[in-house]
């Protein structure tokens, strides 16, 4: 797997509508999912 760079530049406190694109499209791509770290409990 090679790595892969995003760079988010918020306008106004929100990201650009193709960086959410860019970031929707890497999760797909390599079925990343969120997990909860209890350790911060």
């Amino acid at each position: 797997m090679s790595a892969v760079v995003l760079t988010f530049q918020e306008v106004d406190g929100k990201a650009k509508p193709y960086q959410v694109r860019q970031f929707i499209t890497i999760v797909e791509k390599y079925h990343l999912q969120m997990v909860e770290d209890d350790a911060d409990l």
